[in-house]
């Protein structure tokens, strides 16, 4: 008969045990930050990081909000064209944004009585054949418009020179208008920027021209008068845009859309790294917590089954005990809550869960089942500077599962044999073969997370980020970096040479759709005017094409101001995006980099899930020398536990389009649920598919890879 807790060895003390650990969690959490993006950072002086900072310095890179426009029809059409326009004004007057380009105004380069001339066909009004020249140009195609012209991509860079410069852009967009310098408020700011410039000119006052007038601004926020009001305001928006100058970028950008009419059956959706991070930042405590109670309600169910209700109730009390201790353990202990992070409270209540429904009293079975789980918790922690995060997790979900399991008997399905004469044949040694490749190919060639999948296409960010995605190439969009040597480098034959080297190079990896740089754009000019293929012999020839090409903000994407940095876009194939990571390895011998938040994300999510898999591969041996030790399992149980772990970590790897620490942690969690004595499969198919709803795909990945084991468990004992 079973011992209730109050009758079982100890079960006073071990209650309390349980109460004082609630109360530690529960003082610990309100502690906690949220800091989502912390997984996919790298260290500054990680060569990646390095190349994303310097062409976002020279260039802008990526450091955009834009806005995509898309539907099942052609936007170049007039009414396509119109939207366009009306968007790129839009995003014009929004101060956050410190430029901006669409299609319609993006030169076409062209010879016209046989001089160099920049055309944009599509404005004032599109001409017959302007669809047709837009989608023959490479340098639209892609970084503006989609090849077959139904996704159109208008960028702002993010204005990020402080507020100074903020206010003073908002008073000279503002003055541009005449309405506005004609009102009292608008001719007081004009008096005080006049002012100050001629201070400046006149030596009374220190520093550029900008800078004075922002003084001026400042002075006249806080000052009686009719612009007062309207100063301090523009004064607010700057200082917010200083202190968050993406999260004001997206407001104003979001803003000024709602006043554009768009044409019957297209949408425009924003976009950009700091959108996805938003939306991803506000789905994911949805998503952790619907796995929780999943795994909550799998493990009540699937007890309740086994014949007690009470360790149904114990195991879902454990779910939620573990993750209130180990979010209360992170909150007194700093690190922030974050995707990596987070893992690890899913880890700690999907333990507690097991074991807790589990009922089992020794103490083998649970560390068999945690040391698993507690590998790939410390790999990834210890990559992302959170190893207390991991400790946290894994240890709540041993103490309080292994706690809750003392405090009643086994629950041991009756009948099932546990003595075999094989034990090179054990299932335990079978699953920790299979997971123990899965992790060598986590350290030989690990893959990084699609940046294109951060989010599912359920949610409206992620399906537009997928529409770019196969439209354009443009889902999680690269960039080349190179920084010369010397005076203008970027004009150097060889440098150009070096750069269409290293396009070369990428271009023969599958992975790849197109590239453009800023060697290309000066092998075009170069055709048209010399009639020569090829690129420019001489570096004084670069200077006389920039100044016939006159367009200095058109080349701002592919070169800095000063050609010291070269840069150029690289295009993925559809779904390719996982293959950023192995992308930046094809050019290590070369001193052209690839940069990009894509990329950051990419190789920040391989060297997790190569510490993952480290992590993994050592405790699963510790794990199997423990389970050696114990009795055998029958032989008609050999491959369940095998056949559970490689359904699960598979079905996870395939949703999230990579071998994942998602898939790692799956078959972590499947194999030492599995080989602790009477746990319930029935917990990891309930508390994975309610997972499964989660838009942010790492969850959904998971809940996913926990459903595949648990029904592979299912059904196996169903054939039985």
């Amino acid at each position: 008969m079973s011992a209730t807790p109050s009758e079982a060895p100890g079960g006073r003390g071990l209650v309390a045990l349980l109460v004082v650990l609630a109360l530690v969690g529960a003082a610990g959490v309100p502690r906690l930050t949220l800091d989502p993006q912390a997984p996919f950072q790298l260290p500054a002086d990680h060569p990646t990081a390095v190349a994303t900072q310097t062409v976002r310095d020279a260039t802008g890179g990526d450091d955009v909000v834009l806005v995509a426009l898309y539907g099942d029809r052609s936007l170049l059409a007039p009414d396509g064209v119109a939207a366009i326009e009306a968007i790129r004004e839009a995003l014009s007057g929004v101060p956050a944004l410190e430029g901006v380009r669409a299609v319609t105004t993006a030169p076409l380069l062209a010879t016209r009585d046989g001089l160099l001339t920049a055309e944009t066909p599509l404005l004032p009004t599109p001409t017959d054949d302007a669809a047709a020249r837009v989608l023959a140009d490479p340098f639209t195609v892609g970084p503006l418009i989609g090849a077959d012209g139904t996704i159109a991509i208008i960028p702002g860079w993010i204005r990020r020179d402080g507020a100074g410069p903020a206010l003073v852009a908002q008073a000279t967009q503002a003055l541009a208008d005449a309405e506005t310098r004609a009102t009292p408020a608008g001719a007081a700011v004009s008096k005080a920027v006049n002012e100050a410039r001629l201070a400046v000119v006149l030596s009374q006052e220190e520093g550029p021209p900008d800078a004075a007038v922002a003084r001026r601004l400042t002075a006249l926020a806080s000052a009686d008068g009719p612009a007062a009001a309207l100063v301090a305001e523009w004064l607010a928006t700057a200082t917010s845009m200083a202190d968050d100058p993406a999260s004001a970028a997206l407001t104003q950008v979001r803003q000024a859309l709602t006043a554009v009419p768009l044409p019957d059956g297209v949408q425009a959706t924003v976009l950009g790294a700091p959108a996805v991070a938003e939306a991803a930042e506000a789905a994911f405590p949805l998503a952790v917590g619907l796995l929780l109670v999943g795994l909550a309600l799998a493990g009540a169910l699937a007890a309740g089954l086994m014949g007690s209700v009470a360790h149904g109730a114990r195991a879902a009390a454990g779910v939620g005990l573990a993750a209130l201790l180990a979010a209360g353990l992170m909150g007194w202990a700093g690190v922030p809550l974050h995707g990596v992070s987070a893992l690890a409270i899913v880890a700690a209540a999907g333990l507690a869960g097991l074991l807790g429904a589990a009922g089992e009293g020794s103490l083998r079975p649970i560390a068999v089942a945690g040391l698993p789980t507690l590998g790939v918790c410390l790999g990834m922690s210890a990559v992302e500077g959170a190893l207390l995060a991991g400790l946290a997790g894994a240890a709540s979900g041993v103490v309080v599962g292994g706690t809750l399991a003392r405090l009643g008997a086994p629950l041991r399905p009756e009948g099932r044999s546990i003595g075999g004469p094989s034990a090179l044949m054990s299932p335990a040694l079978q699953a920790a073969a299979v997971l123990a490749l899965g992790c060598a190919a986590s350290l030989v060639r690990p893959v990084g997370l699609d940046p294109a999948r951060l989010l599912d296409a359920r949610d409206p960010v992620g399906a537009a980020v997928s529409a770019l995605d196969a439209r354009a190439g443009m889902g999680a969009p690269a960039q080349l970096v190179f920084t010369g040597v010397g005076d203008r480098p970027m004009a150097a034959p060889e440098a150009l040479a070096t750069l269409q080297a290293a396009q070369a190079a990428l271009a023969a990896d599958e992975a790849v759709r197109a590239t453009i740089s800023w060697a290309d754009f000066l092998g075009a000019i170069h055709q048209l005017v010399s009639g020569e293929q090829g690129l420019p012999a001489d570096a004084a020839l670069v200077d006389q094409y920039l100044l016939l090409f006159g367009r200095p903000d058109a080349t701002r994407p592919l070169v800095a101001t000063d050609l010291s940095v070269g840069s150029g876009l690289v295009r993925l194939a559809p779904g390719q995006a996982a293959a950023l990571a192995r992308l930046t390895r094809v050019l290590d011998d070369s001193p052209v980099a690839l940069g990009g938040e894509a990329v950051v994300i990419a190789v920040a999510s391989e060297r997790t899930a190569r510490a993952a898999g480290a992590g993994l591969l050592l405790c699963i041996l510790l794990a199997l020398g423990l389970t050696l030790r114990q009795q055998r399992e029958a032989l008609d149980d050999l491959l369940f536990t095998a056949t559970a772990v490689i359904a699960g970590a598979a079905a996870a790897a395939w949703w999230a389009h990579a071998l994942t620490l998602e898939a790692l942690l799956a078959g972590a969690l499947i194999f030492g649920a599995a080989r602790s004595p009477g746990s319930p499969p029935a917990a990891l198919l309930l508390g994975g598919l309610l997972a499964m709803l989660s838009p942010v795909v790492p969850i959904a990945s998971l809940g996913l890879g926990l459903a595949a084991g648990g029904a592979t468990l299912l059904g196996l004992r169903a054939l039985r």
